[in-house]
């Protein structure tokens, strides 16, 4: 936004002839009309340069803030699967310790966490239908 004045504050004419004049120059006063539409566009030509300087300053924080974010998201999915993988193997140490295996049912789609030798006995009979889940292929929420 701008604002454009034109003021007239005095006018001068010779003492001699100001009498004369004094109508003359009253009525040119008076005649005095602004143009807005030449305002307007006068002020948006001067305004131009500086609000396309603040758009640019506008785009390169916004730029500046994706890759903010995107550096961000990056970090916290590397230590968010950081912890997974110690969830797992915390896991799979306790399994250890209690004896136990986890297990897929081929045929369902199912893991289970049974005791050892009942998982040897399952994937001995019917190793088609029953396999062995190793560490890195936990489910979240039903292995650990």
């Amino acid at each position: 936004m701008g604002q454009y004045m034109n003021i007239v504050f005095h006018t001068a004419t010779p003492a001699g002839i100001a009498a004369q004049q004094r109508a003359t120059l009253g009525a040119i006063l008076d005649s005095f009309k602004v143009d807005m539409s030449t305002v307007n566009r006068q002020a948006a030509a001067l305004a131009a340069p500086a609000i396309e300087q603040i758009h640019a300053i506008g785009r390169a924080a916004a730029a500046q803030a994706k890759q903010a974010h995107e550096m961000n998201d990056l970090h916290n999915k590397s230590v968010e699967a950081r912890w997974d993988s110690q969830d797992k193997g915390s896991q799979a140490f306790s399994n250890y310790l209690l004896d136990q295996t986890v297990i897929a049912d081929n045929d369902n789609g199912g893991h289970a966490t049974v005791w050892n030798q009942t998982a040897d006995e399952l994937v001995k009979r019917n190793p088609s239908r029953f396999s062995y889940v190793e560490t890195p292929n936990f489910w979240k929420g039903v292995d650990y």
